[in-house]
This record gives structure tokens, sequence and C-alpha cells, in this order.
């Protein structure tokens, strides 16, 4: 699967879709995750770069196939994230109205 991600953003990177400092981000994140090592994290920084500087600016990334691998990879998009926020203020409320029915029984 990483295969398939490298490949989409080493196709963009001589597009204006994706900059290098966004790919060399992703590329961050990825080895804090552990999806990458940091070997392979480098190498592939490394590989972008020398493909940024030589690309003649044909081939855009396809954002549908970039979407498609990110949810194959199991990423949480950004409606994940909210729907889990929501989440979590919700229990902490219930937590909170929790503690204060604990502390009016003491």
């Amino acid at each position: 699967m990483f295969e398939k991600l490298k490949d989409l953003l080493l196709a963009g990177v001589g597009g204006a879709a994706i900059s290098v400092e966004k790919a060399d981000e992703v590329v961050t994140n990825l080895v804090k995750k552990g999806k990458l090592t940091v070997d392979e994290g480098k190498d592939f920084s490394e590989e972008l770069i020398k493909k940024a500087k030589g690309s003649t600016g044909i081939g855009k990334i396809n954002q549908e196939e970039l979407q498609a691998t990110l949810i194959e990879l199991n990423f949480a998009q950004q409606q994940d994230i909210d729907v889990l926020e929501t989440q979590i203020q919700s229990l902490q409320a219930e937590l909170n109205e929790l503690k204060d029915e604990l502390a009016k029984e003491n």
C-alpha cells in the first residue's frame, strides 16, 4: 500500500498539485505514525526532491486516487476526527456531571 502512495506522490510532484514541502510533511507524519521507517522516509524525501528538480510539470496528482489510497491505508479523515472530538466532548461533559453528583453525595 505504501508503494501506491509513493507512486501517487511522485507522479504529482511535477505538477502544481503538491509541493515538496507538503510531500515532506506527509513523509514525516508517516514516519511518526510508524507507517515508514526513518530510513524509508529519508530515501523517499530525497527521491521526491530529485523528481521535483527534474520535473517538467507533466502529470498532476489525481486527488481521487490519493484520497482512495489514504482511505485504504486507514488514515483518518477530517470528518472522522470531527466525530471523535464531538464524542470526547460529550463524554467529558458526562464525566463532569458524574463527578458533580458524586461530590454532592459525599
